[in-house]
């Protein structure tokens, strides 16, 4: 459609959170009308309290920290999926329906994914607007490459869609845009992020916030987070002051208050609780807008309060608290130490058992997410409770036949050691053994590289029921010479037999795993016509070589006859770089057709080299690093291998082994798109077409 086009001017409203930003003129062919907002433009570190060195002691102010029941049960909510409604779909019918879910407590949209809505000038699909910059008739067409610009533009554009759609979101838009309660961050490929924080009657309303997503000019998602009704007469005149508040907690430790050297300002907010006493059936404070809650639900309640930081004699470098207290009352909703204290940590070998660089094991590496005693360690290892620990965590049920491991924490945190030998040799610090016969080189490496690659699989596939779930892990089972997935654990050998020790290696813990992955994913099941492929690339980008299981069984290197080449070091099962092979000639489907029989092992190779030459060959040759190129090639094999149930077509015509179905090059298509629409290409299509071209396994 033809949108008039308006000249307007942006301009920055001043803020104690951020600087000013430039007068500029504007031209966009859009219908938004445009006023000043304050940003905070997400250009550098926020003001959070971080500890520079690890202070690993215990406190006496632990045991007063406390949240209250109804703060902890603010996020228990029911999400459900519901059809579109007419206040957020598309105008006039003419558009597709807007998918959203529901927040079971307020009955409201929490999330929105409108369609083909566009605010911004850009690529999506739909998105017909332009923009000009300088005067209105100049007709540019060029992308505003000014992030400053480009933020207050996305904000004055939700602004205006906000205002559009506030009775189908059941929010108020009056509530929103306060000056510094708009926070942005514009990304390198041109998508936006919008954090807009609730305020009601000028005061800050924590937990509550709307969320917005812009992607290629459209706006893509709209996040209604923690928004509950707030009377007409709600009162947010406090009746103590800061400085009762500080004494409330000065009070609740028992020490005395360092008056003046408070870490924060203090300030009255509004508290977003859980409101499970009393069922609502409508809204009654929306002004402006005709919200209708969905459902019959509890809701939120809304208390004012005080956020004060004290600072206590006798209190630790490492400690910097917070208190939230009622404003009227003074009764605590909590206090917290917003600094984690100790460190859970460990001997590990990096990639493999051997001796060779990253063969050596290090000392102290992280112990992600350890569970200690009534508490979760954090990625970096981290926790804030005294207790005692085994080799268990979020991700990582860990038994060793070689016996218990338990580990109680001390003033130097939790530290599991390291250790001469192998199989049930035990941890030592400073000499002694520590943390029972269970404490083994297999059993902390073990633990080490199923949590992390469990986590990095967790940031692609957020919502994977199987990864949410704790894996068991055996290491040290009375054997040699394997490693294996049961359809429930991992398990590994102890050494001998001219093998290793399988689960004090890296390549073989992250194969093994990686068959869990691949069975428990969309498709479901081991994917055809072998799964070897797949556990071998979650291994080698994990590990970031193609040398599978390095060390684990010297020079078997051997496919069918072409050998590896030593002299490059892979000393592991496989290697999955065909230049790494003696005939340095792609093993494509044809070659597996006439040599593989029925060795999974073997047919895996034919996708797992494309995979990997899309790596190290074809995104290189388009200009991307090694670094990049990993972390491009890793995000689009966890979105494509998660639905792929046949990689390729064994007796399928080559090149074209990859027109079945979704198979593995389809699948890293979809992976690969950006508009809605693989019929018109995707952005690195051409690398991943040579790359499975070369195994015989793309489609014209």
């Amino acid at each position: 459609p033809e949108h008039k086009n308006h000249s307007v001017t942006l301009f920055h409203t001043s803020s104690s959170t951020t600087q000013d930003l430039p007068r500029i003129s504007l031209s966009v062919r859009t219908k938004m009308q445009l006023s000043g907002i304050a940003l905070v433009l997400l250009i550098g570190g926020c003001n959070t309290a971080t500890a520079f060195i690890e202070t690993n002691s215990t406190s006496e102010f632990d045991s007063f920290e406390y949240v209250d029941p109804e703060l902890k049960q603010v996020s228990d909510w029911d999400i459900t999926e519901r059809p579109s409604i007419n206040s957020i779909s598309g105008e006039g019918g003419d558009k597709g329906a807007s998918i959203y879910y529901v927040d079971g407590r307020s009955g409201r949209p929490t999330v929105v994914h409108p369609y083909e809505e566009s605010i911004l000038p850009g690529n999506g699909l739909g998105n017909r607007l332009l923009w000009t910059v300088g005067t209105s008739h100049d007709e540019g067409h060029g992308p505003i490459t000014d992030h400053r610009i480009l933020s207050e533009a996305a904000v004055e554009g939700c602004k205006q869609w906000i205002t559009d759609h506030q009775d189908g979101l059941g929010v108020n838009v009056e509530e929103l845009f306060a000056p510094g309660m708009v926070r942005t961050s514009t990304h390198a490929d041109g998508d936006i992020q919008l954090s807009l924080k609730r305020t009601f009657q000028g005061i800050e309303v924590v937990g509550s916030r709307v969320a917005v997503t812009i992607v290629a000019g459209n706006i893509v998602t709209v996040a209604v987070e923690q928004w509950g009704d707030i009377a007409m007469d709600f009162d947010v005149t406090p009746t103590i002051t800061a400085e009762d508040a500080l004494n409330v907690l000065s009070t609740h430790t028992g020490h005395a208050l360092m008056a003046g050297e408070e870490t924060c300002d203090s300030e009255v907010q509004i508290l977003t609780l859980a409101n499970d006493d009393t069922p609502m059936e409508s809204s009654t404070s929306l002004r402006g807008t005709n919200f209708e809650p969905l459902e019959v639900i509890h809701g939120y309640k809304h208390k004012l309060t005080w956020r004060v930081c004290p600072k206590f004699d006798r209190q630790g470098d490492a400690q910097s608290f917070e208190g939230y207290v009622d404003a009227r009352n003074k009764k605590i909703f909590e206090f917290k130490n917003t600094i984690d204290l100790f460190e859970a940590e460990g001997g590990v070998f990096p990639l493999s058992n051997d001796g060779k660089a990253g063969g050596v094991e290090q000392a102290e590496w992280p112990m992600s997410y350890l569970w200690v005693g009534s508490a979760d360690a954090d990625v970096g290892g981290n926790f804030d409770v005294t207790g005692t620990a085994s080799l268990r965590g979020k991700h990582v049920n860990l038994v060793d036949r070689c016996g218990d491991a338990s580990l109680s924490s001390s003033a130097d945190g939790i530290n599991w050691g390291t250790s001469g030998g192998t199989d049930c040799a035990i941890g030592r610090v400073n000499g002694q053994q520590v943390g029972g016969r269970g404490n083994t080189h297999a059993s902390r490496t073990t633990y080490y590289h199923t949590t992390h690659i469990a986590d990095i699989a967790s940031k692609h596939l957020p919502n994977e029921v199987w990864l949410k779930r704790q894996l068991r892990a055996n290491v040290n089972i009375n054997d040699n010479c394997n490693a294996f997935w049961n359809g429930n654990s991992i398990n590994f050998y102890t050494s001998g037999g001219g093998c290793a020790n399988l689960g004090e290696i890296s390549g073989v813990v992250a194969h093994e795993w990686g068959h869990g992955m691949d069975a428990n994913g969309v498709a479901g099941g081991i994917s055809k016509p072998s799964g070897e492929g797949i556990a071998d690339l979650y291994a080698a980008l994990y590990d970031g070589t193609s040398c599978i299981g390095r060390g684990g069984l010297s020079n078997i290197c051997n496919l069918k006859g072409d050998r590896c080449k030593f002299s490059l070091g892979c000393d592991g099962v496989r290697d999955i770089d065909y230049m790494n092979h003696n005939s340095e000639r792609p093993h494509a489907m044809s070659w597996a057709r006439s040599n593989c029989d029925d060795s999974v092992h073997c047919k895996g190779h034919v996708y797992s080299e494309a995979v990997w030459s899309l790596y190290k060959r074809e995104l290189p040759a388009i200009g991307y690093d090694d670094l990049t190129a990993l972390e491009l090639t890793t995000y689009l094999l966890y979105k494509a291998a998660d639905n792929v149930e046949f990689w390729y077509t064994e007796n399928g015509i080559a090149p074209n082994g990859g027109c079945g179905g979704l198979s593995g090059y389809k699948a890293f298509l979809v992976a690969d798109d950006n508009d809605g629409n693989v019929n018109n290409g995707t952005p690195h299509m051409t690398a991943i077409y040579n790359a499975f071209l070369k195994q015989e396994i793309a489609c014209n």
